[in-house]
Formats: structure tokens, sequence, C-alpha cells
């Protein structure tokens, strides 16, 4: 198994890495999320860890993996976490969808989620779409947000079709607005080792 560290940062003693792996016999690539508390020698205890088969469906980006990489504007590391916090808050918990463009401008915007199209109004409609469900997604909130200057992780568990899961929601910032979105998750039960 080969593993490409695609994007990192520092956050205080925590450390968020986006990755890749690679199967040595071939086989679909694998994308992670991993947040490691620095110094923790309780290996499993200071550790998030989320990943999803890269499969492409609908994006054009069949990686997941793809888009910025720098880390930049590292005065902006508060706010934009805030920001990020304010946006779980308003539209994925509370659904209020009216709110969207105060975060997202989707003209300049690309999600690497490989069941929509990528730009604003494909995640807008997905996120519609999935609150109006018989069984809709279900953010209840972030339990740990990360970031540095223009990223910030959201690591959170989810009930997606009623059953719950471990996700990660990437976000690069520009000037106080997401860009860029990137998400893994995974069936709690898979999480926890069982």
């Amino acid at each position: 198994m080969r593993t490409e560290v695609v994007r990192m940062f520092a956050d205080g003693d925590y450390v968020f890495l986006h990755t890749r792996e690679m199967p040595a016999a071939g086989g679909e690539p694998i994308v992670n999320m991993e947040l490691i508390r620095a110094g923790d020698p309780r290996l499993g205890v200071g550790r998030h860890f989320v990943s999803t088969p890269a499969r492409t469906r609908v994006n054009q980006d069949p990686t997941m993996i793809g888009g910025g990489r720098e880390v930049t504007d590292l005065e902006a590391t508060r706010i934009n976490k805030s920001r990020v916090r304010m946006f779980i808050r308003d539209i994925l918990v509370s659904n209020r969808f009216q709110l969207f463009e105060e975060y997202i401008d989707p003209a300049n915007f690309y999600s690497h989620n490989p069941r929509i199209g990528g730009d604003g109004d494909a995640f807008l409609e997905l996120l519609r779409q999935e609150a109006s469900c018989d069984q809709p997604l279900f953010y209840p909130r972030a339990q740990k947000i990360v970031g540095q200057g223009n990223f910030v992780a959201a690591f959170m568990h989810i009930k997606f079709r009623g059953a719950p899961y471990a996700a990660c929601d990437l976000f690069r910032l520009e000037g106080g607005m997401i860009v860029e979105h990137w998400d893994v998750a995974e069936p709690l039960s898979s999480y926890l080792g069982g």
C-alpha cells in the first residue's frame, strides 16, 4: 500500500492529514481524513480517522483529492474556523438554505464530493434533496473543528439514511467564503472497528 499525503496542517496540538492510499495490488484507492493529537501516547484516543473509497459517480474529480493544496492566509485562521462553524450550524444542521450564499458563492465554488456535479448550485441542490427525503441526512453538530489559514476541517457523527456515520468535511476559504469542499464518511460501526 502506498500513501500520498495530499493536504496537511496543524492547529495547536492537532495535525490534520488528507491522504490517498493506493493498494499495492491495484484496486480502489482509499481517501482518508485523519486528525492526530501530537504527543498523545494513547494512539487511538487522540485520533479521528475517516476513510472512503474513491469512486467517481458524477463529479469530474475522480480522485476526491484535486484542488487547492497550499495553506495560506494564516492570519484568517480564527475567522475561517468561525465561518465554517456558522455554515455547519446554519446550513447543515438547521437547513436554513436561504443563507447559503452568505457562506458560498455558487459561481466560485467546487465540491469534490463524487455524488454531485461539483459547483455550488449542485451542492445546494444535494443539500435540499437530502433535507426533504424520508430519512434525511442529519448533522447534529460538529464534534471537532480544526483549521490553519484557508483550510478548516470538521469531524462529526452524522446520520445518513437512518444509519450512523463518522464523517469529515474539509473546506478551503478565500476572503471568508467557502470556495472548495471535500468530504469522507464511513459507517460508524466500521469507524469504531466493529
